[in-house]
């Protein structure tokens, strides 16, 4: 801590060479009234335009944030579609804040995200704050936020996609305005493909529309968007890897996933001085997954997942600097489990309540700028067992006041350096605190809420034509909720760990070299340990809870380094696109039954896509992508279970070599 200090006042120290106002910087902070996160300067931010996501061909929003090196996603079904964001450390996928369109979309049963879901063809830009930025966005948010913008700008396109395996997509977009002060935007995109391995067939169909009225002092919004996706888990290995000696998960599932989300925003400035948002959402979603025996491909049990959550959330600001607000939202969640004749099992129901009021502050004096915000956070569970009628009502509460802060220095009109802390506070979700489910995990009803502090101190360098970020972090998470396996009953506990650690730092750049190229590059490295911790585990050989030591030992599943360099250029009516990925090793998930299982690695692996465009006018644009350019064999996540008698390595491999032949016309 003491050496992360120094380094950071080194780094704020360079800034006082020279005095300027800033001219260049993109200030990132907040909501405004085009839907992103501007006034109030958060350094470490990222900004993704549609271009770039085009650029790379993505499907979903952690393959953008891979391709570009800022997170690293695995994958525990093999379909293109189900990733988990493993971002600064945090690899359960439930630990990032995912706004869209003025929205929280986590689902409010275990805060994870159904990216498939979002619909990425409509995106206008991607906006990424790493750290812990609470105040005002939201619990949960111990890797960053993710900001997402979708499109409202005039736009007619229609696209046609075909490619190996069975891939296909169909989609168009149709926007523009209309009496001068409405406009509207609506996107539909078709996805399919057979996939490479047997059972590994996905689909995806997405609808998103917005409309609205807008004059100089205000603006209306309405959304509304629609989802429909299917997941598999594969069945069948290569023959390589089956040379290997490599397993895959023992029990195979499908999951069909439906959701959908409305809101309406309203934004207006009272004055010169004065402005307020008041936003309403509804979101649905409905999520049955399907487990199927591989010996006769028959289903054999499921679980139905449904929630349903109304957000309300209103803010007023005063001078772009001071911003008071509060943020509710009551959701409904329900578990069924049903055997294979459909025969009820479980059924588990919750009402769960969040709110917090927030404050945030933000100024300029000359080059330097700070800003503080604080919040407080509740989340309220009300559970009833429908299947057990006998078994009393349960009742949870959870509350924590969080804090974060930022101090930046502009030493040149394009240079800035600058340090922040930030907390966030996290409550158990309603799988770990009720949910019991044979194969997957049983609940705990004594875990505590989660913490997180993080530091960062960074440089950043913007203008024209390069965009240079640089920052070093650590997060401390206290009463930080993992799975611990159970060997008697060979189920996965949650439980909370005493102490975790974070530590790395992040390297962004893009350069301009010409009008028509540009390179870029991001490289992130971080260190993930247990500081204090321990855990008990049945042991089958001596009948006794035996208590595990995890000081310093690495958490799994956290690749140290993540990594890619890319160019985008176009020559004539040509344009090449081409982006390279590493990812280190990283020890398997093993549920910390035994330290010496975390010695089993996940090899790191490396892969490349690219993509040829071609212009015959300004309205057509014919091109080829590739995915896995060199056809690399590689896995993207690996575990070590109990199967058969004997512990087990499970493996995810990624598909072969992927081509896609596609058109887009704009007209």
């Amino acid at each position: 801590m003491q050496k992360f200090f120094w380094l950071c006042v080194l780094l704020l120290s360079l800034g006082f060479s020279q005095v300027y106002e800033s001219s260049g910087i993109t200030v990132v902070g907040k909501r405004l009234y085009d839907g992103s996160l501007q006034t109030g300067y958060y350094g470490a931010a990222q900004v993704i335009t549609s271009a770039d996501i085009q650029a790379v061909g993505a499907l979903t929003v952690p393959d953008v944030l891979q391709k570009y090196g800022i997170a690293k996603y695995s994958n525990g079904t093999g379909s293109p579609l189900a990733w988990t964001l493993n971002w600064n450390g945090f690899t359960k996928g439930q630990e990032t804040v995912v706004i869209v369109d003025g929205i929280k979309v986590n689902e409010p049963d275990e805060n994870d995200v159904y990216w498939q879901n979002i619909p990425v063809a409509n995106i206008e830009r991607i906006e990424i704050m790493p750290g812990a930025g609470s105040a005002q966005y939201g619990s949960g948010a111990f890797a960053g936020v993710i900001n997402i913008v979708t499109g409202k700008v005039p736009q007619k396109s229609v696209v046609v996609e075909a490619g190996s395996y069975g891939f296909g997509r169909q989609g168009f977009t149709l926007g523009d305005t209309f009496a001068d002060n409405f406009y509207y935007h609506l996107n539909f995109d078709n996805l399919a493909g057979t996939g490479y391995r047997n059972k590994s067939a996905y689909a995806d169909q997405r609808f998103s529309g917005s409309a609205g009225y807008f004059t100089e002092n205000q603006r209306l919004n309405f959304y509304y968007k629609q989802a429909d996706a299917s997941a598999h888990y594969p069945v069948q290995l290569t023959a390589d890897e089956i040379n290997d000696n490599r397993l895959q998960t023992p029990i195979a599932s499908r999951q069909d996933t439906k959701t959908n989300l409305t809101n309406m925003e309203y934004i207006h400035q009272l004055n010169d001085d004065w402005s307020y948002v008041l936003n309403l959402g509804l979101q649905n979603r409905a999520a049955v997954l399907k487990t199927i025996s591989k010996a006769s491909n028959s289903f054999t049990g499921y679980v139905d997942d449904t929630a349903s959550a109304v957000s309300y959330l209103g803010q007023i600001t005063y001078k772009n600097k001071l911003t008071l607000g509060y943020d509710y939202r009551l959701s409904d969640v329900r578990s069924k489990g049903l055997d294979v004749d459909h025969k009820l099992t479980s059924d588990l129901t919750a009402t769960k309540g969040e709110y917090a009021p927030y404050i945030q502050y933000f100024d300029r004096w000359g080059p330097v700028y700070w800003r503080y915000g604080a919040r407080e956070d509740s989340v309220d569970y009300v559970q009833n067992n429908n299947f057990n009628k006998s078994e009393q009502k349960k009742e949870k509460e959870f509350s924590k006041r969080t804090h974060n802060g930022e101090l930046g220095y502009n030493f040149l009109p394009d240079w800035q350096v600058y340090y922040s802390y930030g907390e966030a506070f996290k409550a158990p979700t309603f799988y770990n605190l009720f949910v019991d489910t044979p194969w997957v995990a049983n609940s705990n009803p004594d875990l505590t809420a989660e913490l997180a502090k993080t530091q960062t101190a960074g440089l950043r360098w913007q203008n024209e034509y390069t965009n240079f970020g640089w920052n070093v972090f650590e997060t401390i998470v206290d009463d930080e909720i993992i799975g611990v396996y159970d060997s008697l009953a060979f189920v996965d506990v949650p439980q909370n760990a005493q102490k975790t650690s974070r530590l790395g730092f992040n390297l962004n750049a893009a350069q301009k070299i010409a009008a028509n190229i540009q390179v870029f590059g991001n490289y992130n490295f971080t260190k993930a340990r247990f500081l204090e911790g321990s855990f008990s585990n049945w042991n089958s050989n001596t009948y006794t809870y035996d208590t595990i030591a995890v000081d310093n030992e690495v958490i799994p599943q956290v690749p140290e380094e993540v990594y890619s360099l890319g160019f985008t250029c176009a020559f004539g009516q040509y344009t090449f696109d081409f982006v390279q990925n590493f990812v280190s090793y990283q020890y398997a998930a093993d549920y910390y039954l035994d330290v010496v299982n975390w010695h089993d690695l996940l090899p790191a692996y490396n892969f490349a896509d690219a993509k040829i465009g071609y212009r015959p006018d300004d309205s057509l644009n014919i091109y080829l992508s590739v995915h896995n350019l060199f056809n690399n064999v590689y896995n993207t996540k690996m575990l070590v279970g109990f199967s058969g008698g004997f512990w087990q390595e499970f493996y995810t491999p990624a598909d072969l070599r992927t081509a896609v032949l596609g058109a887009q016309w704009s007209f």
